[in-house]
C-alpha cells in the first residue's frame, strides 16, 4: 500500500494544537475511523492501547510514542493494519502545520480493497485535520 500523506496549517499556537492532537482519549472525536480507544498501560512516553475501528468493529493494538511538543508516533502492532501513523507539528507562519504520514500494510481481507482503503484513510486523515483545526481555532466542526 502506498504511503499516505496529508498536511494542514492551523491558525493556532503549537501548544494548543499539541493539546488536541496528543489527547489520545479524544481521538474518536477527531479521527472517525476510530470508534473507541482503551488504554492498556503507560510506561514513560509510551502508551499501549487498543482501538476499536469503525470498520466492522475490528480491534487494532497500538503502541504510541508521545514526543512533546512535536511528534506522535502510532505503531500499529496487531490487527488489520501493521505499520505506523506519524503526526508531526511544525511551527509555521501564522500557526502550526500538522503533517500526518501513514506507512501501513493491510492484512487479511483488507488487502483485497487496498485502493479503496487507501482513499478512505486519506480522506479520513484530511477530515481529522480539519476537525482538529476547527477545535484549535475555536470554530464549530466543519466536517
Amino acid at each position: 500500500m502506498p504511503t499516505i500523506e496529508r498536511a494542514l496549517t492551523i491558525a493556532a499556537p503549537p501548544d494548543r494544537v499539541w493539546s488536541l492532537a496528543s489527547d489520545l482519549e479524544r481521538e474518536p472525536e477527531f479521527w472517525k475511523g476510530s470508534k473507541a480507544v482503551r488504554t492498556l498501560g503507560v510506561q514513560g512516553p509510551y502508551v499501549e492501547r487498543e482501538v476499536t475501528l469503525a470498520f466492522q468493529g475490528r480491534l487494532q493494538r497500538e503502541r504510541v510514542l508521545l514526543e512533546p511538543p512535536r511528534r506522535i508516533r502510532h505503531e500499529l502492532v496487531e490487527g488489520p493494519m501493521r505499520g505506523s501513523k506519524t503526526v508531526e507539528l511544525v511551527p509555521s507562519e501564522g500557526g502550526t502545520e500538522v503533517r500526518v504520514v501513514w506507512d501501513i500494510r493491510l492484512r487479511g481481507l483488507l488487502k483485497l480493497g487496498a485502493r479503496m482503503v487507501s482513499r478512505h484513510v486519506g480522506e479520513g486523515t484530511q477530515n481529522a485535520l480539519e476537525r482538529i483545526r476547527d477545535a484549535a481555532e475555536g470554530r464549530p466542526p466543519s466536517v
